[in-house]
Parts: structure tokens; sequence; C-alpha cells
């Protein structure tokens, strides 16, 4: 039996003001229907920033949920145009068998773009999955032995005030050591410290059209040949 957590970061001036789109909502309701996950209270992250957010969120699962099989990361603003589709995608995806795979979706203002980073010549697979540099968070599923084996490879620190020891997961990372470098976002570095194993980051071309909430709900429609690659 599928054992899912599902995580979410909040953004608010006091916790009970956090606003989340009422697509996320009915999202997670379905996925209490339909899966019965376990689901990550925000006060665990609530003001902090979000690298730390994410570390403390991937320790709690390893400490103290063995039976969690791994961690959907969904945020506040995704969602599909259907829920009960969106809950298929997850399981999909899952049944994959990728311990790092993720939904394709758009930023949420013009010029519009995909989130994730491609690699030059990669093709889909017959499953749907597509090998790619970096992966947004915003509806992203990792696995437990992914998890694991990250943080079996990383810095350990202490989360002062609090005295567990976790693993530096999604601290920002260099492109390389030159001037030119990029400073990658949280969830491009997990996917960098990953690859850096000799693993792959996934991308399920198959997902459908995840919309993202912003002025209005943005979508691969909203982009001139949004085709993902």
């Amino acid at each position: 039996q599928l054992m899912l957590a599902v995580a979410t970061p909040v953004r608010a001036a006091e916790l009970r003001t956090a606003q989340v789109s009422l697509g996320w909502s009915e999202f997670m309701r379905q996925l209490d229907r339909e899966i019965g996950p376990t689901f990550i209270g925000p006060e665990l992250t609530f003001s902090c920033d979000v690298v730390r957010a994410r570390n403390r969120v991937v320790g709690l699962v390893l400490r103290e949920m063995p039976d969690v099989s791994g961690i959907l990361w969904v945020d506040d603003d995704q969602f599909w145009e259907d829920s009960r589709d969106g809950v298929k995608v997850v399981l999909e995806m899952i049944s994959t068998g990728e311990d790092l795979i993720g939904a394709p979706y758009t930023n949420k203002r013009t010029p519009m773009r995909w989130v994730h980073q491609g690699v030059p010549g990669a093709e889909p697979d017959e499953r749907g999955c597509l090998r790619v540099a970096g992966l947004g968070f915003g509806m992203t599923f990792t696995s437990r032995p992914c998890l694991e084996a990250m943080t079996d490879e990383a810095r350990l620190y202490t989360d002062h005030p609090h005295p567990n020891i976790l693993g530096n997961l999604f601290g920002q990372v260099y492109t390389d050591d030159t001037d030119a470098a990029a400073l990658l976002s949280e969830d491009f570095s997990f996917c960098h410290r990953w690859r850096s194993l000799g693993r792959d980051a996934m991308l399920y071309v198959k997902a459908g059209i995840v919309l993202h909430a912003g002025g209005h709900a943005w979508g691969a429609r909203d982009m001139a040949g949004g085709v993902v690659g």
C-alpha cells in the first residue's frame, strides 16, 4: 500500500492568514479521498526560509515516519484543471519507479516559459519520462530511497533551536566554480546534487496541464507552442 506524505510550504505574516489557491485546496481534498496521505502541517516550516523548510520536512519523514514511501511536494498555487485527473497523474508518476519525478508547469507571468531545465537532445521514453537537468518542486515526487541517499551524502547540521540533525539537501549550490556561475534555486540545487550521484531527474510528460495560480490560472495554453521539452 502506498504511504505518501504531502508537503506544502506556505507564506504569510501569520500562520493562520496564509492564503492558498482554491485549486490547491480542491486537489488536497481529492488526494485525501483517494489516497489518504499524511499531510505535513505548515507549522513545521512556517517563518522559515524555503531551504531549511524543505530540509525539515525531509528530516521529519526520515526520522519519524518509517512507513512513508516518499514525499509529494505541492506548492500552494499549483493544481490540475480536474483534481481527479491530478490524483491519477500522481499515481502514474509514482508507478514509474523513478526516485525523482515531477510534472511540467509554467511560470505565472509573461514571457511564458517552462520551469524545468531541459537536457539537450533528451527524448521521453515509452513511459512518458523525460530526463531533465532540474525540476521545480511545485508538483514533484521524491522517493524515500532518494531522500535517504541524498542525506547520506549531505552536509549535516543542527536545526537550532531544535536538536534535530538534518541533511542540507536543498542548500543552494553554484553551477560551477567560476565567476560566471549561476546560483541555483533550492529545488534545482536538490536536482543538481541528485544528478551528481549519477542519478536522473525525470519529468512526466503525460501529466496533462498543471495550472499555476497568479493573476489567473497560468498554464501551457498561454504559451505559444507550449510543448514540453
